[in-house]
């Protein structure tokens, strides 16, 4: 009877260590992938904060970008009308000379 008693406390001490491995394997195994779950929501977080970063440089690029484009523009239409500008004086010079020829032949 005795025997008996021992035997099953001995059983019973197996299957409480069994459990109590099961539990250890379940907590470790769970806060295993608790810490992939954090790594892979701090790679997103990184991912995402680099992502947004690159799309404020590139707005930023593209409006310098613009601003540039929008400087040459300027330029161009400003040597456009001061060649215009001078063209229209050399017209005029001519024909001021034209002008006065005509004026010094009438005259004689």
């Amino acid at each position: 009877m005795l025997n008996a008693q021992m035997e099953e406390q001995k059983r019973n001490r197996k299957i409480a260590e069994k459990e109590r491995q099961k539990l250890q394997n379940e907590i470790r195994l769970k806060a295993e992938r608790d810490e992939r779950e954090n790594e892979l929501i701090r790679l997103e977080t990184r991912q995402r904060v680099m992502n947004e970063k690159a799309n404020r440089d590139m707005q930023i690029m593209l409006k310098m970008r613009a601003r540039e484009m929008e400087i040459k523009e300027k330029k161009r239409v400003e040597e456009e009308m001061l060649n215009k500008l001078h063209q229209e004086i050399e017209d005029e010079k001519q024909q001021n000379i034209q002008r006065r020829r005509q004026e010094m032949e009438d005259c004689k």
